[in-house]
């Protein structure tokens, strides 16, 4: 995949927080420049003490909702920097997580190489990956939940050779058992 077209992904990715960062930070900054304009004046007599806060008013009215907008910008920015890498590169689990969750599993599934073993007859999929964590292969899980339909990765034993198996190890039941299983939940 090339990298403009990885970049499109990204940005389709966070663009609507950037969208939203982007604009926090322009009302920030119209909301500090109206209330410096409108409520802080200098007195007729003002002293130079006097004089000197509100020169500084006026300058941190002006950056500091610029800064808080930049800071803002930041995590979406570093969302796309992520997201180009490849999820397998994003060493904290909760980052992974939630990049997971907007990148999707179909995305996931390309950017850690993972090589399909087996399906079962309930949608189920085993799948192997060495891209996860270095130097070991890692095998999951893709399902959908029964209740939401949201679709999932689990993590299981890395021998498991089936998806029946897979499933049975996590619900600690024999691959006999897990197939006895009408309905999961």
């Amino acid at each position: 995949m090339n990298s403009w077209k990885l970049f499109k992904e990204a940005m389709s990715v966070v663009s609507i927080s950037l969208i939203v960062n982007i604009g926090m930070t322009i009302g920030f900054w119209v909301l500090a420049q109206w209330v410096v304009n409108e409520y802080i004046t200098l007195p007729e007599d003002a002293t130079e003490s006097m004089k000197n806060s509100y020169a500084l008013t006026k300058i941190l009215g002006f950056w500091i909702p610029i800064v808080i907008g930049a800071m803002g910008l930041f995590r979406p920015l570093m969302m796309i920097v992520d997201f180009m890498a490849g999820l397998s590169n994003i060493k904290n689990i909760e980052k992974r997580t939630n990049m997971l969750k907007k990148m999707g599993v179909e995305k996931f599934i390309e950017s850690t190489e993972a090589v399909f073993i087996d399906s079962n007859d309930r949608g189920i999929e085993l799948y192997s990956s060495d891209k996860i964590i270095e130097n070991k292969v890692v095998r999951f899980l893709v399902y959908r939940d029964t209740s939401t339909n949201e679709p999932y990765i689990s993590y299981v034993k890395p021998d498991c050779e089936s998806a029946d198996e897979g499933m049975a190890w996590k619900h600690h039941l024999s691959i006999e058992q897990y197939r006895r299983l009408k309905v999961e939940s």
